[in-house]
């Protein structure tokens, strides 16, 4: 994001800066006293994520529109195009009303901010079947309704295709659903990848299951690595089939197994098998970033936004439940001992718990009370500095990217921070923007870990 800097110099002069992240390079303060007006607040490309975006953020657009509008069977879909042109994808939930997971999960990636291409979701496909809670089976399963070279049989599955599939074109396909036993056990089809023979759905789904078995299957939960298998397209009269015997579109259906697994690591676990894909296909591009939230022995409350898409992670052994519920771009949950952990791209821009918890952003510590915020951080380098800025919002003392605390550093109520540094830097955690800034000495400044050129 652009940020414009007004540096007022000794000699009365205004100097106007247009600066992308507060700074490219060191700014040596040397004797003379020099004060920024207004903008460091907001400072972009934050060294551990907190306030501002990491990376280009990404203006997704998203609509939606409904089909078998004025029926019982109205239900919507929705469409998010990311910033730049790439391939499109579709994600339908709900085909199957007992099979919660599937559409809880693309309720989840609906609101999923991408970068590039198209992400279209049908969440909850079978709306009658949902609320009714059954399948159902025989001559009104949904997923039975696709016959390959042939018109579906019902209006739904018509509206399905011709106002979704037809319209959309998409490069890809996935079908979410859940099974009662496990594919490997011969009991069902769960904990299962089937891609179609269409393209490179078959190379798709060895990636997913592979992911997914190192990264969120608990080595204690052998049972429930995903295998999966792939069939002659058309075979069956179901969407995938249909999707890579009519139009040649790679398509996977992904099972998880709903006897013997919670809902959450269902919904959790399916996510997570989109995200690597769209990742793999180039719509999700920003980094793929971690916030994990750990407990101290006190049940926290804790809540936090990200400006861009998360979804849950496993990452250092992480407890996924039902304590934890992501609503868009803000998530919710409870810990206290066990640790909560996130993937998301962004930047993480708010963050409150109701009780001390350690807070880790891609691995590092981070002050709770500094996440969703901007450090201004201080380092005088070896010789004495005095400063002092005002900040428009809160601030307090952090002691990110090696700062101390100590006696010779006081924050008024006003919002003044004065204090001195030599070899230890100064680090501030602030919500707003700094208003003024001013030294006498030589220092380094840094926003969020960036140094700040003042000119």
């Amino acid at each position: 994001m652009l940020e414009i800097i007004y540096v007022c110099r000794s000699d009365g002069s205004i100097q106007r800066q247009m600066n992308s992240a507060i700074g490219e390079r060191t700014a040596e303060l040397h004797s003379t006293r020099r004060t920024v007006l207004r903008g460091i607040g907001a400072a972009a490309a934050a060294a551990c994520g907190l306030g501002a975006a990491s990376g280009a953020a990404a203006a997704s657009d998203r609509t939606s529109y409904s089909i078998r509008t004025g029926t019982e069977e109205e239900t919507d879909v929705y469409v998010t195009e990311g910033a730049a042109s790439g391939p499109t994808v579709l994600v339908v939930g709900g085909l199957h009303g007992n099979e919660a997971c599937g559409y809880r999960a693309a309720e989840r990636i609906k609101d999923w901010r991408i970068d590039a291409g198209t992400l279209v979701v049908l969440p909850r496909a079978n709306v009658t079947a949902i609320e009714a809670g059954h399948r159902p089976w025989g001559t009104w399963d949904l997923n039975r309704h696709f016959p390959s070279g042939e018109r579906p049989k019902s209006r739904l599955a018509q509206a399905i295709w011709d106002d979704v599939v037809v319209e959309h074109d998409p490069d890809f396909v996935w079908d979410l659903h859940s099974s009662r036993g496990i594919h490997s056990e011969d009991e069902g089809v769960g904990q299962a990848v089937f891609p179609t023979r269409a393209g490179d759905a078959r190379e798709q789904a060895a990636d997913v299951r592979a992911f997914l078995n190192d990264e969120y299957v608990p080595a204690s939960m052998p049972t429930y690595e995903f295998t999966g298998s792939s069939s002659v397209d058309g075979t069956a009269d179901m969407l995938k089939h249909k999707v890579g015997a009519d139009r040649d579109t790679p398509s996977i259906i992904f099972e998880t197994v709903y006897n013997g697994l919670s809902m959450a690591r269902q919904v959790a676990w399916t996510s997570a098998a989109v995200w690597r894909h769209l990742r793999n296909y180039g719509l999700i591009t920003r980094p793929e970033r971690t916030i994990t939230v750990t407990g101290r022995g006190e049940t926290a409350r804790y809540e936090f936004a990200v400006d861009g898409a998360v979804t849950s992670s496993a990452a250092g052994g992480a407890e996924i439940n039902a304590y934890d519920d992501i609503d868009g771009g803000v998530v919710t949950g409870r810990t206290t001992n066990q640790s909560d952990s996130f993937r998301f791209t962004g930047s993480v821009v708010d963050f409150d718990a109701d009780a001390p918890v350690d807070v880790t952003v891609d691995g590092d510590a981070v002050e709770a009370g500094a996440v969703g915020a901007d450090v201004l951080t201080i380092d005088g380098g070896g010789s004495t500095a005095r400063y002092e800025f005002t900040v428009d919002g809160d601030v307090e003392k952090s002691t990110a990217h090696g700062a101390t605390r100590n006696g010779y550093d006081a924050i008024a109520d006003d919002g003044t921070v004065t204090g001195r540094t030599t070899n230890e830097p100064d680090s501030y955690a602030f919500t707003g923007v700094v208003e003024s800034v001013s030294i006498d000495g030589s220092a380094t400044v840094y926003a969020d870990g960036e140094p700040v050129d003042l000119g």
